[in-house]
């Protein structure tokens, strides 16, 4: 027998019993996220001959009946959903390209359960789960190399742009229906800035609603466009309210002159909130149990307040900029195209904005791509034997333990940067298939919706994202601009100062401070007798980095500074997490043949 839960948050398939359908219907939609928003529905409707009030449901539905799995590939949007058709006993898991609404499974032989979270996934699936040391120790060392994991062994994640079919036989087939390696490349475009301009700003403007929607603006390039793409439609700056951090009393905070600029350009209101001694632990209880597990960024704390601020104040959706530099690109790799190409001047033109953004020098820059030349090698090696750089590896944050559960090869993974051959299409797709974006935005959709809001990220739209990736790369890198086809889009709507913009703010030293004034609440945490915690962690460093943080607290170096971190709540998760859920409440979907 299917089983759901009353408000469709998830799924429980008995196997072992056969399920008819008792309106007679080829498919049933089993399940549907609350995340899943379908932005190409008319002409979905229109592909269907269905009439212009049919719901998500039906379209889902026909959609399946006349397309099958090809369904997912004409859907444009945020959706996770399920499927099941009674003829064959199948049930089909289907999520978007970006990972936007969050799917959770765990299947066995005879039981499947299908949840938009974790924690309901776990309470469905009704029997304890033991822990994953593998994804525990990947996040004590700050990577994610397998993208369907969970803290829970036998919990998975539906990988993005997949479709995962299921059956009283088998225990599931996973096919991908897109990839951003089916994007054209190199495709010559004349009028590629306009052509960007009209995709971002309906992916924009679909998602704001007058008087309820406002902007999380940083003073950066991505959240200044998204400003610039709704004034540019008509909306007046007066009924835009914008939601901003600030940090007026942190040394260095590069953004305040940007947000004044665009608070003067747009006579903006703007609505700070002060973030410089923000606390990284406060309320993570809280989000340790509705995330189930610490899937937690490093500014969470200040995410989380803007997230109450915007409810607060009434605005139920907020526009964040978030996924910018993986959908434009950076354009980095067209230097090493460049110097394959002996172009030598235009290496050192287009050096200016990468190296800004990296805060190294041009002539670091440069020297990286004259090893192309197999003379200059020797001399590149004997430099840097004179001069070593100034960034060297620090200790190891797992134990020998968890380096052999996560492998040599996983923990020694290298950017296709060091690669000779690299190009930009390369390193684009690399950023955009890295297993930290799903998890980040997994994050971000549900501590939105605990919080009571909305939070949408334009820049993940399926045809932006080709678009950007088939674009020739000095459309990413021009005349030392990086991410030059988002500047050229933007360049009558945004000032000057903010176009031309070339560095980031690093949120580090806050977030350094902020864990300085809690030290004792950490170095409470981190001597945390957990045996998993202890097995895997490297213990050498962690009482190292303790006793630094315990006698000088803001001199920690922000590499051990992230890493007790991470030590600190992940101890806490291990500490408070429940291995049991109490089952939701369900009702039958289908009745039994």
């Amino acid at each position: 027998m299917i089983e759901t839960t009353r408000d469709l948050t998830g799924l429980l398939w008995r196997r072992s019993e056969p399920v008819g359908d008792a309106r007679g219907r080829r498919a049933v939609l089993a399940f549907l996220s609350p995340s899943t928003r379908i932005d190409n529905m008319d002409a979905m409707r229109r592909a269907l001959g269905l009439g212009g009030e049919a719901s998500v449901e039906q379209v889902l539905l026909e959609g399946w009946r006349v397309w099958g799995d090809e369904l997912a590939n004409r859907l444009r949007g945020a959706f996770a959903f399920a499927i099941f058709e009674p003829q064959g006993q199948i049930l089909s898991l289907v999520r978007d390209i970006s990972g936007l609404a969050p799917l959770f499974y765990v299947a066995a032989p005879h039981r499947l359960a299908v949840a938009a979270t974790s924690r309901m996934a776990r309470a469905l699936f009704g029997q304890e789960l033991s822990l994953d040391e593998v994804f525990h120790a990947e996040f004590l060392n700050s990577q994610s190399t397998t993208r369907g994991r969970t803290f829970f062994a036998g919990l998975s994640r539906l990988l993005p742009a997949h479709i995962l079919e299921f059956s009283a036989a088998s225990n599931g087939e996973m096919r991908r229906y897109w990839s951003p390696h089916d994007a054209p490349r190199d495709v010559p475009c004349d009028h590629a800035a306009a052509r960007f301009r009209k995709l971002f700003d309906r992916s924009v403007l679909r998602s704001f609603h007058s008087g309820k929607t406002a902007v999380l603006l940083s003073g950066g390039m991505d959240s200044s466009a998204i400003l610039g793409a709704v004034t540019a439609n008509g909306i007046a700056p007066s009924e835009i309210p914008c939601l901003t951090k600030t940090y007026r009393g942190t040394k260095g905070w590069s953004d305040a002159h940007y947000l004044d600029v665009l608070r003067n350009h747009f006579d903006l209101e703007l609505n700070e909130v002060p973030s410089d001694r923000h606390d990284p632990l406060e309320d993570i209880g809280e989000y340790l149990e509705l995330l189930d597990g610490p899937y937690l960024s490093y500014g969470h704390s200040v995410t989380a307040k803007l997230q109450k601020v915007a409810r607060a104040k009434g605005w139920t959706t907020l526009l964040s900029g978030h996924g910018g530099d993986e959908v434009v690109g950076y354009g980095s790799g067209r230097l090493n195209e460049l110097a394959r190409a002996h172009r030598w001047l235009s290496v050192w033109r287009e050096t200016a904005g990468v190296a800004q953004l990296s805060r190294d020098s041009r002539l670091r820059f440069m020297r990286n791509y004259l090893t192309h030349y197999p003379a200059y090698r020797p001399v590149e090696r004997l430099i840097r034997k004179i001069l070593p750089d100034a960034q060297t590896a620090g200790d190891p944050s797992l134990s020998d333990r968890a380096e052999d559960l996560v492998g040599a090869e996983q923990l020694t993974y290298v950017s296709l940067q060091s690669r000779r051959d690299h190009d930009e299409r390369m390193l684009h797709l690399e950023a955009l298939e890295s297993p930290m974006q799903p998890l980040a935005i997994e994050s971000i959709t549900q501590t939105s919706r605990a919080a009571g809001v909305v939070t949408e990220m334009p820049f993940y739209d399926r045809d932006l994202i080709e678009f950007s990736l088939s674009l020739p790369s000095h459309w990413k890198l021009r005349g030392g601009l990086t991410r030059f086809v988002l500047r050229e889009a933007m360049r009558s709507r945004l000032p000057r100062e903010v176009l031309e913009r070339g560095t980031k703010y690093d949120f580090t030293a806050p977030f350094v401070a902020g864990l300085s004034d809690k030290r004792e609440q950490v170095l409470d945490w981190t001597a945390g007798t957990h045996h998993l915690f202890r097995d895997l962690v490297n213990l050498d460093r962690l009482e190292r980095v303790r006793d630094v943080l315990g006698r000088k607290g803001t001199e920690l170096e922000n590499d051990d500074a992230r890493f007790i971190w991470r030590c600190t709540v992940l101890c806490m998760w291990l500490d408070q997490f429940d291995p049991t859920v109490p089952p939701p409440e369900l009702v039958p979907l289908l009745e039994p043949a």
